[in-house]
């Protein structure tokens, strides 16, 4: 946890929305210096998850 909370630039995260958060939001929130995440049930099948 230390190791993550040293990286991030705001404690935040990018909650994590079904069926609106997606890789994109992801790898923009972490360019940004804030946690990303997106729920496993946006993928609709298992290559999308992948």
């Amino acid at each position: 946890m230390d190791s993550i909370k040293s990286r991030l630039r705001l404690p935040a995260i990018c909650a994590p929305m079904f069926l609106v958060t997606g890789p994109d939001m992801v790898v923009s929130a972490c360019k940004s210096g804030v946690l990303g995440a997106f729920p496993a049930t946006n993928a609709r099948t298992e290559e999308q998850l992948v």
